[in-house]
């Protein structure tokens, strides 16, 4: 068992407002994961990002590592994000807000070059080739980043067939969380 557990409450970008309970709510995952006698996951298979190092960057190197560790079809990813979420108003694209996300102006038109993307989250997952996957995003917008409503969104059309998923989501696609 292997999980990414991505937390991000502060953000380089003052146009970003800081979010408060975040890195504890990354620390009590982590805890449940390990507890001793029922959590399923050894520490040193879990990666953990908060704030400063969860960079778009650093994020994508994650994924690069879990698609090194997990590749049997009875190995299970978990992926927890919690952090501000991004829609733009054609719906196409949803982004996670990473430490190093910059705004631009009042549209929003530097974001997609500097946020971590429903395109790149879909092209890490394919990357990696365990069976199980358990997803938690805790982020507005946060069913557009799984959710199926246009040709590029669909976490469940990258996963593929013969992978079993579950993905818990904190609010709909169109919605702040």
């Amino acid at each position: 068992n292997y999980a990414l557990l991505i937390g991000v409450g502060k953000y380089r970008d003052p146009a970003i407002n800081s979010l408060k309970y975040v890195k504890n709510d990354v620390r009590q995952l982590y805890n449940v994961l390990t507890a001793p006698g029922t959590g399923l996951f050894k520490p040193k298979n879990i990666m953990v990002l908060t704030n400063e190092k969860a960079t778009e960057k650093n994020i994508k190197f994650k994924f690069d590592d879990m698609a090194s560790k997990a590749k049997g079809k009875n190995d299970m990813v978990v992926i927890f994000y919690a952090g501000h979420g991004f829609s733009y108003p054609d719906g196409k694209d949803t982004y996670w807000l990473t430490y190093d996300t910059i705004v631009g102006d009042r549209t929003g038109n530097r974001i997609k070059s500097t946020a971590f993307s429903n395109l790149a989250l879909a092209s890490k997952i394919l990357d990696i080739k365990a069976g199980k996957f358990v997803f938690f995003i805790d982020a507005c917008f946060s069913t557009g980043m799984v959710e199926k409503q246009t040709s590029v969104r669909g976490l469940d059309s990258y996963l593929g067939i013969g992978k079993d998923y579950t993905i818990i989501t904190s609010s709909r696609a169109d919605q702040l969380s």
